[in-house]
């Protein structure tokens, strides 16, 4: 879960970077539009993981998702209409090379985030109680950084694990 939100940043990363690097001096409608759809994809992230966090929320976590999903999908068609129009429109070989590597980028932004959803639906289909919620919670946390709210999800993780009816004998708790 840490890696493909880490993914999204690197390509948000990379998509600002190869608008620098192209020099690209002009941000077209389809830009937008990709960039609009990409936006509304990684704040549906940002609910997911919010949601994962707490116990009893697996219904709006799979909604979410599937929201995610429907962005990816319009991202795609997005994608498909500005290469389009690219090839059609735009006579300067050059350009077209740059413009559709930045559209690509921003297109692939929405695929990584629905492998954030894909991942956030199974653990909510596995565990719908939550425990593993937890677990996955506190990886996210302690990938964005913030370490407190990471122990403390551990702490509770380990805590359900003891109330198993088989107990985990010695767990291996990593502190941060």
């Amino acid at each position: 879960l840490v890696n493909a939100m880490d993914d999204i940043c690197d390509l948000i990363q990379d998509v600002t970077e190869s608008i620098t690097l192209y020099d690209v001096r002009v941000i077209t409608p389809e830009m937008m539009r990709l960039a609009d759809v990409a936006l509304k994809c990684c704040e549906r992230v940002k609910d997911v993981i919010a949601l994962l966090e707490r116990d009893g929320h697996a219904e709006a976590v799979l909604k979410t998702c599937d929201e995610i999903d429907r962005l990816e999908s319009d991202a795609d068609r997005e994608l498909r209409s500005a290469i389009s129009r690219l090839f059609r429109e735009e006579q300067d070989v050059r350009e077209i090379i740059k413009l559709k590597v930045i559209y690509e980028q921003l297109e692939a932004i929405t695929d990584r985030c629905e492998d954030v959803a894909n991942l956030a639906e199974g653990v909510v289909l596995r565990q719908p109680d939550g425990r593993l919620a937890q677990t996955c919670a506190a990886l996210a946390a302690a990938g964005a950084g913030l370490t407190d709210t990471a122990e403390e999800h551990f702490e509770n993780s380990l805590r359900q694990a003891q109330e198993l009816p088989h107990r985990i004998e010695a767990p291996h708790v990593r502190h941060f």
